[in-house]
């Protein structure tokens, strides 16, 4: 064999060689390094979140980092991950082998918290029942409680709601829910207090002690509830005709207890007996054995049977009756 031909052969036996050379899978020189101590903010502990994860592909290294290694602890807790337990979670989650890897002996994983301002919360709590209000109450002031700082893990989803059906009544409520990854960690109800503006009806002029009421007398004011009187009149029918029982300066509150009103049933009056039971009314005759004012008790005799039956006057020489 020529020399000629041994040179040739041995090129091709080291091109052949190169070719299977070439042909082997690459090895994997990525590194996985996990400190001893890592601080999360999610509710679920991922590898990316505690590790450090270098020299992979793109689409390797964010397998990497999805890998779950568990609930993350409460705020103010901390939760240990033996070296086994990362190695294990590690190599089921599709860890290339030939890949470099730094495990502690343990680590340790806290939660980070944060702060939530209760200043902006209680802000939040009247922002939200003024909207839901809008028109239907128009209102002087809202009382909302203070809400203090809340310590909460990082990223949790705060909601607030409210119910104004009371509103109208001086109360609404609102509730703030804290949730951490969709589960529920913190709850409170707020009972708000709503100074809604009514009307009131005050006196035009000063009228004296005796002085008989009447529409002309009075005028409608809008107010603060919270300034209404007790038993401020809503309507002048409630006072017109009454006597009033002492002297009302101009722009003061008529209220009930100032006024006197005329019996609407008296002491032998002959009147109309109402007795209702579900969707049926009853009427007789009857004389009134006392007099009685809108609202007051009063007894009647039957005048067919004789019977004598206790009611409530609620108009001119009418009695509801009581059964």
């Amino acid at each position: 064999m020529t020399m000629r031909t041994l040179t040739t052969l041995g090129l091709l036996l080291l091109c052949a060689l190169s070719v299977v050379a070439g042909a082997r899978p690459a090895v994997a020189r990525g590194s996985v390094h996990v400190p001893a101590h890592a601080e999360v903010r999610a509710s679920v502990v991922r590898l990316g979140e505690v590790a450090r994860i270098a020299g992979f592909d793109r689409e390797t290294a964010g397998r990497l980092a999805a890998i779950d290694l568990g609930p993350s602890p409460l705020v103010g807790t901390g939760r240990l991950l033996p070296r086994a337990y990362l190695t294990t979670a590690l190599r089921e989650g599709g860890l290339p082998g030939g890949a470099s890897l730094r495990l502690p002996e343990r680590l340790e994983v806290t939660r980070r918290a944060e702060v939530l301002s209760g200043k902006a919360l209680t802000e939040t709590v009247e922002r939200k029942l003024r909207m839901a209000l809008g028109d239907t109450v128009e209102i002087a002031t809202l009382r909302v409680p203070a809400v203090p700082d809340i310590k909460v893990p990082a990223g949790s989803e705060v909601e607030v709601t409210v119910n104004v059906g009371d509103a109208a009544d001086g109360v609404a409520t609102a509730e703030i829910l804290i949730r951490d990854g969709g589960a529920l960690v913190r709850s409170q109800k707020l009972a708000v207090k709503v100074d809604a503006v009514v009307e009131v009806w005050t006196m035009v002029e000063e009228r004296p002690r005796g002085h008989v009421v009447t529409a002309e007398d009075l005028q409608r004011v809008r107010v603060p509830r919270s300034r209404m009187a007790v038993d401020a009149i809503r309507s002048p029918a409630e006072v017109d005709g009454g006597t009033l029982k002492r002297a009302v300066g101009p722009g003061e509150q008529l209220t009930r207890r100032y006024v006197e009103m005329p019996p609407i049933v008296s002491r032998g009056d002959r009147v109309t007996m109402v007795a209702r039971s579900g969707g049926i009314r009853i009427t007789a005759v009857g004389e009134a054995l006392g007099s009685a004012r809108q609202g007051e008790p009063v007894r009647v005799r039957n005048i067919d049977s004789l019977k004598i039956i206790s009611g409530r006057a609620v108009a001119a020489q009418t009695v509801e009756m009581e059964l």
